[in-house]
């Protein structure tokens, strides 16, 4: 009897010992590690133009760190150019829309490439409404999206199949890390 006592006092105490750890790490540790993954750069202008376009910071975030993880000299095998891999013909498009006067050389400079990138996600968003579907046609291509959109038959912007793989993982990959982002730093 005495016996049994003791061992189920120690593995009381032995359990409630895991389940402390285990708060620790889940408290403490975890949420260090996500932020070492999923840092914060270039805070001030991402936060600003995110204000200034309407557009949810963890949105703009969770872009730039798939985009380019937050190198502002990325440059992607299909030509995409900088913390938001615009290509130049979207730069053009979006300065020509913002009624700007950029040269091409200024895709490269960080907060440019962010501001039109912002504002390329907030036309997205006023086209599609639906976050999943504006990171799709970032992605993709809006023009290509329409064209799944108007596929599917449906006319609220929800995205029920994505054809193209890299386009679904990029989805659920932006997805997840907006979700993070907003989790780890609001």
């Amino acid at each position: 009897m005495k016996r049994t006592a003791r061992f189920l006092t120690v593995f009381t105490v032995l359990l409630l010992l895991a389940a402390l750890l285990f708060a620790f790490v889940r408290s403490v540790v975890y949420p260090r590690y996500l932020r070492s993954v999923y840092k914060i750069a270039y805070r001030e202008q991402i936060e600003k133009y995110a204000e200034e376009f309407d557009v949810p910071k963890e949105v703009c975030y969770a872009v730039v760190w798939a985009e380019s993880g937050f190198d502002e000299t990325a440059l992607s095998h299909a030509g995409a150019v900088g913390l938001m891999q615009l290509m130049p013909s979207t730069f053009s498009y979006l300065a020509a829309k913002h009624r700007e006067t950029l040269e091409p050389e200024q895709i490269y400079d960080a907060e440019t490439n962010l501001r039109l990138g912002i504002f390329y996600l907030s036309i997205l968003y006023a086209r599609f409404g639906v976050w999943e579907t504006v990171y799709a046609a970032y992605n993709a291509g809006p023009g290509r999206v329409s064209g799944w959109l108007s596929e599917s038959g449906r006319e609220d912007g929800v995205l029920t199949e994505i054809p193209l793989a890299e386009t679904k993982n990029y989805v659920a990959r932006v997805s997840r890390a907006a979700a993070l982002y907003k989790e780890l730093y609001s």
